[in-house]
């Protein structure tokens, strides 16, 4: 007897090990009634990373959602890839939890609705830097996942109001040997002319970051003397065709507009006109005009008479 109930406590204890074992993909089926499909387990996800479900029965008509762990009124319709009997990526949507946390994962098959648990969502860190060699322009670095075709965005901001059209700028991935997990993205270098611009990063095709910035490179400012007809020439690879300049006698709303500077290799031309004053020197500001409406001092102009 005693020998026989050793054995039965050496079973249970046996049974309950394995059952506390978590397997790559888990199914959250109970007794011979089973839904087979299952999350993974294990792994790092953000926003648009692409998600391989597990089971059986995979089929066109499937559908997966994803909600808040704590707003399961919260759900978004995610992206399926592709399927196979027996697999099925979809793509993690945007707009289920703003800085990262526990989504539930749901998966939609003829009219019924299964809940298949829940994963963490990481969140993207985002930082602007100013470039070490020139301090008119900037860079961003993204530490999060990469993938070929992604894209990275910015637009500029006056007084909450964007301003343009968004500018893509290209991605570099890093070397990620110091962030264990995360992979670190770089954007090329760009340029804005005022304070503030909005950044978006999209990931496998969903808004994996999207939030305003400060501008934290220094502002484009100068300050020549040039006689009238004279051609002054300001370098700054932020100049886009289409700028206009404008001199303003300092202090003074009463503005000269320049409607063709000449922009070539990084640099801007225009030639001087008359000052329309008797004063030996006028002082004058140089107003970039790039959006109908605003317009940005990039420095000062001395004119001589």
């Amino acid at each position: 007897m005693l020998l026989t109930a050793i054995a039965a406590i050496m079973g249970v204890i046996g049974t309950s090990c394995v059952e506390d074992e978590r397997n790559p993909y888990e199914n959250t089926g109970n007794g011979t009634d089973v839904f087979n499909v299952m999350l993974p387990g294990m792994g790092t996800f953000y926003v648009g990373s692409e998600i391989e479900l597990r089971g059986s029965g995979f089929s066109s008509g499937d559908e997966i959602y994803v909600s808040d762990a704590y707003n399961s009124s919260s759900s978004v319709k995610a992206r399926i890839t592709s399927y196979t009997a027996d697999k099925l990526f979809f793509i993690m949507p945007a707009d289920v939890v703003e800085y990262g946390g526990n989504v539930e994962v749901s998966l939609v098959r003829n009219g019924e609705w299964h809940t298949l648990g829940g994963l963490y969502v990481n969140n993207y860190s985002c930082t602007s830097m100013p470039l070490k060699n020139d301090i008119y322009g900037e860079f961003v670095e993204i530490m999060g996942e990469y993938a070929d075709g992604d894209k990275a965005y910015y637009q500029e901001i006056v007084n909450g109001e964007l301003l343009g059209e968004p500018v893509e700028l290209d991605l570099n991935l890093q070397s990620n040997s110091d962030y264990d997990y995360n992979e670190v993205i770089q954007t090329s270098t760009f340029y804005p002319l005022f304070d503030n611009y909005l950044f978006i990063y999209e990931h496998n095709g969903e808004t994996a970051i999207k939030q305003e910035m400060p501008r934290l490179g220094t502002q484009l400012m100068i300050e020549q003397s040039a006689s009238i007809g004279e051609t002054v020439s300001i370098e700054w690879p932020g100049f886009k065709n289409g700028d206009k300049i404008l001199l303003a006698p300092n202090g003074s709303e009463n503005a000269t507009l320049i409607n063709n500077p000449v922009i070539a290799e990084d640099m801007l031309s225009f030639e001087v006109p008359s000052a329309g004053s008797d004063e030996i020197i006028s002082f004058y500001q140089i107003l970039l005009l790039r959006y109908e409406g605003y317009v940005s001092n990039i420095g000062y102009l001395n004119i001589i008479n």
